[in-house]
């Protein structure tokens, strides 16, 4: 992380302080800011962008782990 790491959705410099709020894609070695998550999440066309479609299926997809783990411990 640098002072410099952009926002892959909205390519805006994402600011050490606005780090802890970021979340990273490894399909795409990329971190992506509060803002950009909303705009993932809130919508409704991102998923036809083909990039952003992969990054929506990867966390879904984590977070389906990580349900699954969690889960199973209860």
């Amino acid at each position: 992380m640098t002072d410099e790491t952009q926002c892959f959705v909205t390519g805006k410099p994402i600011l050490p302080s606005e780090m802890e709020g970021a979340r990273f894609t490894h399909e795409f070695d990329a971190w992506i800011s509060k803002e950009g998550q909303a705009i993932l999440k809130n919508d409704p066309e991102a998923g036809d962008d083909p990039e952003l479609g992969i990054i929506i299926k990867e966390w879904s997809t984590e977070e389906q782990d990580w349900y699954e783990e969690w889960e199973k411990s209860q």
